[in-house]
């Protein structure tokens, strides 16, 4: 059996979150909620900026976790750090948040 390479591992990621768009929809108010966390870096930042309290981004992020079926943020000693999943999904979050932001008009361009 070969070992499992990071490239093996970012298709199983790829291939789980491709599934994950075939067959749900994610709430868009989440994506936001997650990708403030990963840019501001923690969960307080993340509802300050949103204007929420840090118990319910921490309850979104749950509620986004068992949406999708993988963890998106891990422990790293006194903070958090988006884990690949996470990333990856901040990223399509991203660009889904810049789609929105444009006139309707112009979504299929």
């Amino acid at each position: 059996m070969r070992p499992v390479t990071r490239k093996h591992k970012r298709h199983l990621l790829l291939d789980c979150v491709a599934e994950l768009y075939g067959y749900r929809m994610l709430d868009v108010r989440r994506l936001r909620v997650l990708r403030s966390v990963v840019t501001s870096g923690s969960i307080r930042s993340a509802a300050a900026n949103l204007g929420y309290t840090p118990s319910a981004v921490s309850q979104q992020i749950g509620v986004l976790e068992r949406e999708v079926g993988l963890p998106l943020l891990e422990k790293a000693g006194r903070g958090i750090r988006p884990t690949a999943a996470g990333r990856l999904l901040a990223g399509h979050a991203d660009e889904i948040m810049t789609k929105l932001a444009k006139p309707r008009t112009n979504w299929l361009t």
